[in-house]
């Protein structure tokens, strides 16, 4: 399930009541009912969430064979100030080849991972399968940390992502092993301003800690009409910024930091 959908809307009218009890939960006093500095994990689902006083934080491990099913085992989303730092671009307009396996994850930006907030690991996407899914490395002390490796079907150690969260930044590290190479892709609806070794995303900054090239493509994608399209226009324009490594790397460390 695509994590913004699931934080705010759910995926279908049917999924109505749950998104009563998913608010219910996300909101008042959250921050107060979960551990040290408003973080909780759900071990099941394998999501990691931070709430505090300047921004929201929610991570996801899983597998790539879960209902209603988008490629995006380690994808993330940032909150801060009523918009998207780290943004998850939601549903597209629903087909009949959108149903179709073989099909949704190359058509479909959306759902493919190559249109969420996860590494591009020698150039390919991640896979379709409950195999295909993650394994928690870390969850304490502030740190969300995950192989990767099997979303991609590599060997363990491929590729290994780590979040860690304070009351005033967000740090995310991807680290791909010697025989492969990975790029730190952040999806973005709206254009980000871009300089020499960082952006500007909704008022707050991402920063390349490690020697990084940043890259910009843009998909433009038609979405699926429900009551979590606000206006009437369908056609949306995804801005997928890429932080490349330089200089032989296979680190990326990005740093959100809030104004």
């Amino acid at each position: 399930i695509p994590v913004r959908a699931a934080m705010q809307y759910g995926c279908d009218t049917r999924w109505r009541f749950g998104d009563m009890v998913r608010n219910f939960f996300w909101s008042g006093d959250y921050a107060d009912e979960t551990g040290e500095n408003g973080t909780a994990f759900f071990e099941d689902a394998q999501w990691y969430s931070v709430k505090n006083e300047k921004y929201v934080l929610v991570a996801k491990g899983g597998h790539n064979a879960e209902p209603h099913n988008h490629n995006d085992v380690g994808s993330f989303v940032v909150y801060y100030k009523n918009k998207y730092v780290v943004d998850d671009l939601g549903w597209p307009e629903y087909d009949s080849t959108y149903f179709v396996k073989s099909l949704r994850y190359e058509k479909y930006i959306c759902a493919s991972s190559l249109g969420h907030s996860v590494p591009v690991v020698d150039g390919t996407a991640q896979l379709y399968g409950q195999e295909r899914c993650a394994k928690v490395l870390n969850v304490r002390d502030g740190e969300f940390k995950l192989d990767l490796s099997r979303a991609y079907g590599l060997e363990d150690g491929a590729i290994v992502r780590s979040i860690i969260s304070d009351n005033n930044s967000v740090t995310l590290t991807d680290i791909s092993s010697p025989q492969h190479t990975h790029v730190s892709r952040i999806a973005l609806r709206f254009a980000p301003e871009i300089h020499d070794g960082y952006i500007v995303a909704a008022d707050a900054v991402i920063t390349a800690l490690t020697p990084s090239k940043i890259s910009v493509k843009t998909e433009e994608f038609e979405t699926r009409y429900s009551v979590a399209v606000s206006d009437t226009g369908r056609f949306v324009t995804a801005y997928l910024v890429d932080f490349i490594p330089t200089e032989d790397s296979h680190c990326t460390s990005l740093k959100i930091t809030f104004n």
